[in-house]
């Protein structure tokens, strides 16, 4: 079985992650792929994903910023 590990870098709109994945999946099927993987937040890492981690820095009293 081929398998095919999808990394990309996502923005801030959900719709444009999920075309750009999509686009990624049909490339990996061209190739012989029988399973397409992706991270567990590959169409929010960019904004939403974001504006939520900013909100949980500010609630939290001085923290090492490399752990959030």
């Amino acid at each position: 079985m081929k398998i095919a590990a999808i990394q990309m870098v996502s923005g801030p709109s959900i719709q444009r992650n999920l075309d750009t994945a999509g686009q990624w999946r049909a490339q990996a099927v061209a190739q012989g792929a029988e399973l397409a993987v992706l991270s567990e937040y590959f169409c929010v890492m960019g904004g939403v994903l974001d504006e939520h981690l900013q909100d949980v820095r500010r609630r939290l009293p001085a923290v090492n910023p490399c752990v959030l």
